[in-house]
C-alpha cells in the first residue's frame, strides 16, 4: 500500500524540480536579457531597440547582395541565365568602354559583334539587317531572334528577304556606349535596315550605382573605376575581391541571425560579431584605396550630388537616343527604342509565388526603379514627340501569369524573352507598316 502511494508522490517531486529548473532556466534568460539590454549601449555604442536592430541588419544585407551584382550576377545560381560568363570577361575597348575577349569570345567578331556567321558589316543580296543594340537583357534577348525576325517579316519591305541579326549588345553597357557602339560600327562600314535599341534600367540600375557611389562621372562606362587601373593594378584588384568576401560574410551572418532577432542577446552577439568583421573589412578598404591611387588612371569626377548623377545619366540617355534617331535619318535605316520592362515597376505584372519570394527583394533597385523609371518614362514621351518610335515596354507582361524573372536584377528567362519579342515584333509592324 505505501509503495503504490509513494510513485504520486515521486511523480509531484519530479515533477517540482522540473518546474523549478524550468523557473530558473527562465530567470537565467531573463537576466541575460537585462544584461545585455544594459550592455547593449556601451558594447555598441547605441541603446538597444529592435527597430534599429532590423534596419541595421536590412542595411548590412543590402549591401552584400548590391556588392555581389556589381560583379554583374544577382543570383548566385545563375550568371545571365546560366550563359556561363565569367566574372572577368570585360576587356577594355578605346571607343565604348569594354567588350568581350575575342579569345574567349570566338562568336563575336572581335570580341563586339554577334553575326551569326554572317558578314559583320556589309550586306549580301536581299539581306535585311537588323542591328540590336543595349546591355545584358539585350544580350540575353537575342536568344528569341527567330520569334522576332518571324514577326518583322510581315513588313511589306522585309518580305521574302532574308533577316540577319547583328548584335552590338553587351552586359553593362549604358548610355552612351550604345552610341559608340553603334558609331564606330557605322564607320567600320556597317549596313543597317533597322537599328532596335532595348535598354533604361542600366541608366538607373546597379550599372550606375557601382560608379555613383565611388564619385566616377556617371556617364562614364560601370566599373570603369576598376578597369581603368595600370597593368600591374593585381594588388587592387585583390584587395576588392577581400572587400567583397568581407561584405559577403556579413550579410550571411545578419541573414543567419536574423531567426533570432527577438532575443536581446543575440542581437548583442550579432553585433559584436559584425563589428569584428566590419573591422576586417575596413582594414580591406583601407588597403585598396592604397593600391587604387598607386594604379589608377586620372578619369573625371562626379561633381554634385547623387541626384545629380543619376539625372545626368537619364538626361544622356535621351540624348543618346535623339542622335541615334538623327543617324537613323542620315543613313536612310530605321531606329526604334524599347525600355525595357523590370519586376520592380509596381504593378507592371501578376508576380508569381517564386518572383515574389526569390527575384524582388533588392531594396536599392526597388527604390531607384520606383524613382526613375518614371522618368525614363517621361523622356520617351518627349522622344515620341520628336518623332522617335519609342516602345514602353514596362507593362509587356501584364498578362503573364508565369514566372518570366530570373534574378533580383532584371534578366528574364526564355518565355520573358519570347514574349519581349512578339510584342515588340508586332509594335514595330504597326508602327513602321504605315510609313
Amino acid at each position: 500500500m505505501d509503495e503504490t502511494l509513494s510513485q504520486p508522490a515521486r511523480a509531484r517531486s519530479v515533477g517540482a524540480r522540473l518546474v523549478r529548473g524550468l523557473v530558473a532556466l527562465a530567470l537565467v534568460v531573463l537576466l541575460l536579457e537585462l544584461f545585455s539590454f544594459v550592455a547593449h549601449g556601451p558594447l555598441v555604442g547605441e541603446r538597444f531597440s529592435f527597430t534599429r536592430a532590423a534596419e541595421v541588419r536590412a542595411e548590412v544585407s543590402r549591401l552584400a547582395d548590391v556588392r555581389a551584382q556589381e560583379d554583374g550576377v544577382s543570383s548566385p545560381e545563375a550568371r545571365f541565365g546560366g550563359h556561363g560568363l565569367p566574372d572577368n570577361w570585360p576587356v577594355l575597348h578605346p571607343y565604348f568602354g569594354f567588350g568581350f575577349d575575342p579569345r574567349r569570345f570566338p562568336e563575336r567578331f572581335e570580341g563586339w559583334v554577334r553575326t551569326g556567321g554572317a558578314d559583320p558589316f556589309r550586306r549580301s543580296g536581299d539581306e535585311v539587317r537588323v542591328v540590336l543594340l543595349g546591355g545584358s537583357v539585350a544580350f540575353l534577348f537575342e536568344e528569341a531572334w527567330p520569334t522576332l525576325a518571324r514577326e518583322l517579316g510581315r513588313l511589306p519591305r522585309f518580305a521574302g528577304k532574308e533577316l540577319v541579326l547583328i548584335s552590338l549588345a553587351t552586359p553593362g553597357f549604358k548610355q552612351p556606349q550604345q552610341l559608340q557602339a553603334l558609331t564606330y560600327w557605322l564607320a567600320r562600314g556597317g549596313e543597317a535596315d533597322l537599328v532596335l535599341n532595348l535598354d533604361g534600367f542600366n541608366e538607373i540600375g546597379l550599372e550606375l550605382a557601382g560608379i555613383v557611389r565611388r564619385g566616377v562621372e556617371p556617364t562614364l562606362p560601370r566599373i570603369w573605376q576598376h578597369l581603368a587601373t595600370e597593368v600591374d593594378g593585381l594588388q587592387a584588384r585583390s584587395h576588392l575581391e577581400g572587400v567583397y568576401a568581407w561584405r559577403r560574410l556579413r550579410g550571411v551572418l545578419a541573414d543567419g541571425f536574423e531567426h533570432v532577432s527577438f532575443s536581446v542577446t543575440m542581437n548583442l552577439v550579432w553585433r559584436l560579431a559584425d563589428r569584428a568583421l566590419a573591422e576586417r573589412q575596413s582594414a580591406e578598404e583601407t588597403a585598396l584605396a592604397a593600391a587604387v591611387a598607386e594604379t589608377e588612371l586620372p578619369m573625371p569626377r562626379a561633381t554634385g550630388t547623387e541626384e545629380d548623377s543619376y539625372r545626368a545619366s537619364i538626361a544622356i540617355w535621351r540624348s543618346s537616343s535623339e542622335l541615334l534617331f538623327e543617324l537613323a535619318r542620315e543613313r536612310g535605316f530605321d531606329y526604334v527604342h524599347a525600355l525595357q520592362p523590370n519586376q520592380y515597376v509596381e504593378g507592371s505584372k501578376p508576380f508569381s509565388a517564386e518572383e515574389e519570394e526569390r527575384f524582388r527583394r533588392t531594396r536599392l533597385l526597388a527604390d531607384s526603379v520606383a524613382r526613375w523609371y518614371p522618368e525614363l518614362a517621361r523622356e520617351g514621351e518627349e522622344l515620341s514627340a520628336l518623332g522617335v518610335t519609342f516602345l514602353d515596354l514596362r507593362d509587356v507582361f501584364g498578362t503573364t501569369t508565369e514566372t518570366v524573372y530570373m534574378d533580383t536584377c532584371c534578366h528574364v528567362n526564355a518565355l520573358g524573352n519570347e514574349v519581349l519579342a512578339t510584342t515588340i515584333g508586332r509594335l514595330v509592324v504597326d508602327a513602321l507598316g504605315v510609313r
